[in-house]
């Protein structure tokens, strides 16, 4: 299972091809920019996780920090958070295959 962000956009990367989208053009959030951009995606049905790598604050100033949204949108996403291998519509871990909807243990 991941242990920090890094280590989670890496394995999201590795194995889910395409993602995270990385947006490199300055954002502010406080201007509904990034609200913009991820309705937009949502609108074309496209649900990837997206990384803002270039946020500004209030007075249009850059920060040091970067914006990551969407980061739960998919099963294939969850399976990576939680440490599991995923196929579509399931996903299994060592001791039990989850099932949408129902769960059944391994014997």
């Amino acid at each position: 299972m991941p242990k920090d962000l890094r280590t989670w956009l890496k394995d999201l990367a590795d194995r889910v091809p395409g993602e995270p989208l990385r947006v490199t053009k300055a954002v502010t959030p406080s201007s509904f920019e990034v609200a913009a951009i991820l309705t937009q995606l949502e609108g074309k049905g496209n649900l990837s996780a997206v990384l803002f790598e270039k946020v500004t604050n209030i007075k249009g100033e850059p920060t040091d920090f970067r914006l990551l949204s969407h980061t739960f949108t998919t099963r294939e996403k969850m399976a990576v958070s939680l440490g599991l291998m995923s196929q579509p519509g399931w996903a299994y871990s060592k001791r039990s295959w989850i099932f949408p909807g129902k769960r059944r243990r391994c014997r």
